[in-house]
């Protein structure tokens, strides 16, 4: 009975240790997959994505993946129903794609930035259709801003100055003074240690966010002067 009992109690932590080490083994696979030192731009891109634009709790981004050989994607997924008075899914996703950086060259590796309504497979290896800025750009500029990022607690407010120092037909994104960390990647080099970036928010999103619409309007980021 005893021999039973521990034949059988063998068995079972022979068998703990086999599936922990395929879980381990999975862990390790998929991390390097994701962020082996030749990704680790798409990591660091991806982080300060979801930092920033993730900030919004009504959006979902899931984690980035392989398009192809250097061509990754990262995408983000707008809820067609939010309880928001007045939240138009449609709206949003088309101002996000109209301020959101759609395509990144990072030393040879390719990542599209796409956005679409949740359910919906993303559309990675296009870009999105050229804005239409009609007969009044800064105001339309203006106008995305505050529909892209109205649930964003970072985003203050974009406005069209009439005076300086931002000067006339530009548009300023004022975003509050909070600094923004996020993870940046293990560096083996200092034992794997986790390191991290920090920036005021205004700066984070101006590196996802585009600054210049049709080579002559430009978007200027700012926060409000400290009391």
């Amino acid at each position: 009975m005893l021999r039973r009992r521990f034949r059988a109690g063998t068995e079972y932590a022979v068998q703990s240790i086999v599936l922990m080490a395929l879980l381990l083994g999975m862990a390790l696979s998929v991390g390097g997959v994701e962020c082996a030192p030749e990704a680790f731009p798409v990591c660091d891109l991806y982080n300060r994505i979801v930092a920033s634009i993730g900030a919004d709790s009504t959006l979902t981004i899931p984690h980035w993946f392989w398009k192809e050989e250097n061509v990754a994607c990262i995408y983000i997924l707008v809820p067609a129903e939010v309880p928001i008075q007045g939240y138009d899914p449609v709206a949003k996703i088309e101002a996000l794609r109209a301020i959101l950086i759609p395509y990144y060259d990072l030393g040879g590796i390719g990542v599209y930035v796409s956005v679409v309504l949740e359910g919906y497979l993303p559309i990675c290896g296009e870009l999105p259709d050229a804005v239409d800025l009609g007969a009044d750009p800064t105001s339309t500029v203006a106008g995305l801003f505050n529909i892209a990022l109205a649930e964003n607690p970072h985003f203050i407010e974009a406005f069209v100055p009439t005076e300086r120092p931002f000067g006339v037909d530009n548009v300023v994104a004022v975003f509050t003074r909070a600094v923004i960390g996020y993870p940046e990647h293990y560096d083996p080099f200092y034992g794997g240690r986790l390191f991290y970036k920090n920036y005021v928010a205004e700066q984070l999103f101006e590196q996802v966010i585009r600054s210049e619409y049709n080579n002559e309007l430009s978007v200027s980021f700012t926060s409000p002067v400290q009391e």
